[in-house]
């Protein structure tokens, strides 16, 4: 029989091309497209046996894998055999070593053999790359052999476990460590919960994680976890901490702090109040005050700059006597001055740094207060006024202080005038200290006045009513009688006087 045959050229040159050839050809090309859209189910009857070896089967990003499939024709005649491999997305695909008849490149990549014999083997490799970004899980690849309208799942290695690792660097502040993990770079996978411990030297106390504290579970406990879902880095900061001790004295208790050992980190301004109890009253503070803002007032405070121990003292209120003697064998003439003896005794001292008179008058007319100083200096008060105590924080128990006065009424009538004992910083009347005494100015009588200055009346001598004489001429008789006093009247006034005994 003639070959018959088809005319072709290459590269100038006439090829001929058997018909039997066309044939052969035309049925590779139908079998790749059949095998291409291979989708049948699986028959009772495997037509291979494929398994598949991944090594590693834990890897980082980046790195290579290696693959190997494996399948035995179970077929007792030759047939053709298509083997197709999915792999995750992303993932870099390199073509190994094979012996299919034909490839594609996909993915999903697949091999084709058009003749396998009875019971043969085919071996096929490949390499995948991790992608850098590949998230930390383990990610399947899936395969099947195909042959006389069967599919053979590949069964052997299935999965590929990609570790993602991030570093953990853990430091600390003076005043502590971290026990867990310890300091250093520790290299963990991602999504691992790791323990974070912190412990702090003696004299200070933990403050807070700083850094990259986003997967911390809580940022202010020394005992807490962080998520690895990056690489961190993490400090435990610690604070200096100092021990406040406070106590008080007899007589009233701190309300704030309170009293006891507290503890404050370093450079805390503390608030301290001090109360007193009734009859008590708040004196100083001691101790390590060097750091209190003012140890004599009562609420303060004080900057923790190290260990301090502080007390709050209190005293009982002083007893103050305070007395004053109105002469009453007088009537106070219009114009005339009244003697007054102030008297102050001082029944224990407590923190009371100075301490004065205050006295106001009132009435229809000015009341004048005079007194004379140790060093001999007059000191005139219309009124009202202050005049100044020694009494101080270095006073005996039994201090007494005795003052005599002048007390000058311009119009008769009736007047008001009060005595107190105040504090001299404050101006508070010190308790029990006040008296007011009403006092009535009559227009006088020279009788009664010169019987109020001699006194039993037959120790009174010539010289004596003559001094009394020009005492009342020039202090007392204008105020008292509005007009001159004669010496006629003054006698006729003086035989009355001691005729009446």
């Amino acid at each position: 029989m003639e070959d018959r045959h088809f005319r072709t050229w290459k590269g100038g040159k006439e090829t001929r091309v058997s018909r039997l050839g066309i044939t052969i050809a035309l049925a590779v090309i139908v079998a790749v497209l059949i095998f291409s859209l291979f989708g049948v189910a699986l028959a009772a009857d495997p037509t291979a046996d494929a398994s598949r070896v991944i090594d590693p089967q834990v890897v980082d990003r980046g790195e290579e894998v290696e693959v190997t499939v494996e399948f035995t024709s179970l077929l007792g005649e030759s047939k053709a055999f298509a083997l197709l491999e999915d792999y995750p997305d992303g993932w870099l695909f390199t073509r190994g070593t094979d012996d299919a008849s034909a490839f594609k490149g996909g993915p999903p990549p697949e091999w084709v053999w058009f003749v396998v014999g009875a019971e043969a083997t085919k071996t096929v490799t490949y390499t995948l790359t991790v992608p850098m970004d590949a998230g930390a899980g383990t990610y399947a690849i899936e395969g099947t052999v195909t042959s006389d309208e069967v599919v053979n799942p590949v069964g052997g290695d299935n999965t590929i476990t990609v570790r993602v690792l991030h570093d953990l660097t853990i430091s600390s502040t003076a005043g502590g460590s971290v026990s867990d993990p310890g300091e250093g770079v520790h290299t963990y996978d991602e999504g691992t919960v790791v323990d974070l411990v912190a412990t702090p030297s003696a004299g200070y106390r933990f403050d807070v994680w700083t850094g990259d504290v986003g997967n911390v579970a809580d940022v202010n406990d020394p005992t807490t976890t962080i998520t690895m879902n990056g690489d961190y880095s993490v400090t435990a900061a610690f604070a200096k901490t100092y021990d406040l001790t406070t106590s008080s004295t007899a007589g009233g208790s701190l309300s704030d702090p309170g009293e006891g050992t507290y503890t404050y980190d370093e450079g805390t301004v503390v608030d301290l109040v001090a109360s007193p109890d009734v009859g008590y009253r708040f004196d100083e503070w001691t101790g390590d005050v060097g750091d209190v803002a003012d140890v004599h007032e009562a609420t303060t405070t004080i900057t923790m700059n190290g260990y301090y121990s502080i007390t709050a003292n209190f005293c009982e209120l002083s007893t103050y006597q305070f007395i004053y003697d109105v002469p009453d064998n007088i009537v106070a003439c219009e114009g005339a001055e009244m003697p007054v003896t102030f008297q102050t005794d001082v029944l224990g001292y407590c923190g009371y740094d100075n301490v004065r008179y205050k006295f106001y008058a009132s009435g229809p007319g000015d009341v004048t207060f005079k007194v004379t100083d140790p060093e001999e200096v007059e000191h005139v008060f219309v009124n009202s006024g202050y005049w100044e105590l020694e009494i101080g924080p270095n006073l005996p128990a039994d201090y007494r202080e005795t003052n005599n006065w002048m007390v000058h009424f311009s119009t008769p009538g009736e007047y008001t005038v009060t005595f107190s004992l105040v504090d001299a910083t404050t101006d508070e009347v010190i308790a029990g200290t006040t008296r007011t005494e009403p006092l009535t100015v009559e227009p006088g009588d020279i009788l009664q006045y010169y019987r109020s200055l001699h006194e039993p009346l037959d120790e009174v001598t010539t010289l004596d009513l003559l001094a009394a004489a020009d005492d009342w001429i020039a202090d007392v008789a204008l105020s008292c009688f509005g007009d001159p006093i004669t010496m006629d009247q003054l006698l006729s006034l003086a035989d009355e006087w001691i005729a009446a005994g």
